[in-house]
C-alpha cells in the first residue's frame, strides 16, 4: 500500500513558532456542524505514525519538511504568505485507506487544521481549500449564516475575524447603512458574525421586517473555506491501493 499519496502544506497562521502542535491540536477537534450544533463526526488523531480517525487505524502520516515538496507543490510553497493564512510551515504527509465517501471527515479536518492546499502525489494535482468568497449579508441575521459558521477559518477574535468585520462594514458604509455588525461572542449557533437593529440607510429608519430585504442584494467578500470542503471532492482523495 502507498505511504506517502496525498500531502498537504501547513500554514503558521502567522506564528511561526509552534505550528506542529497547534495543527495537531486542531486536527484533534474534527469540527464538523451542522443546523448550527456541533457534531463529534470527524474526530482525527495523530500517534506516532498512525493516522487514526474515530479511534480506528486508517493509514499512516508523518511531517516533512518544505523542501521534500516536488516541483509542483514548491511552486505553491516559494510564494510565501498568504493573507489570512500566514506563511507556509511544513507538510503532513499521509495515506488514508477508504473511499472518498468515508474521507469527508478526515479531509475536511486535516485541511481546516492546515489551511494550505492538498496535494495528490500520484497525479501531481494541487486543491485549495481556502478561497475568496462571496456571501450576501443576509448570512449577518441568522445563526446558520456562513455555512452555520463553517466557512470562517476563524470563529474567535482575532486578526482573521477583524479582517472579515472590516470587510462588512465597508459594504455597510458604501450604502449609507448604519447598524450594529461585527463579531458577537454571545451569539446563538455557530456563526459569530451578526448584524443587529435599529438600521438606517441615509439616516432613514429600516424597519425590522425589511432588514433582511435591503441586505440581500449586497455581497462581501473575504477568505473562507471552499464551499465543497466536507465533500467527496469527486476522486481527489481516493487511494487506489484501497
Amino acid at each position: 500500500m502507498s505511504f506517502a499519496r496525498f500531502a498537504i502544506v501547513v500554514m503558521d497562521r502567522g506564528q511561526r513558532e509552534g505550528w506542529r502542535e497547534r495543527f495537531i491540536e486542531q486536527l484533534a477537534l474534527g469540527e464538523v456542524t451542522s443546523r448550527g450544533e456541533q457534531l463529534a463526526r470527524g474526530v482525527v488523531t495523530l500517534k506516532g505514525e498512525e493516522l487514526q480517525l474515530q479511534g480506528e487505524w486508517i493509514g499512516n502520516a508523518r511531517f516533512e519538511p518544505l523542501e521534500w515538496a516536488d516541483e509542483t507543490l514548491s511552486r505553491w510553497v516559494s510564494a510565501g504568505a498568504r493573507p489570512c493564512l500566514g506563511a507556509p510551515a511544513g507538510l503532513f504527509v499521509w495515506s488514508h485507506f477508504m473511499a472518498p465517501s468515508g474521507a469527508g471527515d478526515l479531509v475536511a479536518a486535516i485541511a481546516r487544521a492546515a489551511l494550505g492546499p492538498g496535494y495528490r502525489l500520484d497525479t501531481h494535482e494541487l486543491r485549495e481549500h481556502v478561497v475568496r468568497r462571496q456571501f450576501q449579508l443576509t448570512q449577518l441575521t441568522s445563526r446558520y449564516g456562513f455555512d452555520e459558521g463553517s466557512a470562517l477559518l476563524e470563529r474567535k477574535p482575532g486578526p482573521y475575524i477583524d479582517d472579515a468585520v472590516a470587510a462588512i462594514k465597508r459594504v455597510l458604509i458604501a450604502n449609507r447603512i448604519e447598524a450594529w455588525a461585527g463579531f458577537d461572542p454571545d451569539a446563538e449557533g455557530n456563526n459569530p458574525l451578526r448584524l443587529y437593529p435599529p438600521m438606517t440607510i441615509a439616516d432613514e429608519v429600516v424597519s425590522n421586517d425589511r432588514i433582511d430585504d435591503v441586505l440581500y442584494p449586497l455581497k462581501v467578500e473575504i477568505c473562507a473555506f471552499h464551499a465543497r470542503l466536507g465533500d467527496a471532492l469527486d476522486d481527489f482523495w481516493y487511494d487506489a491501493d484501497a
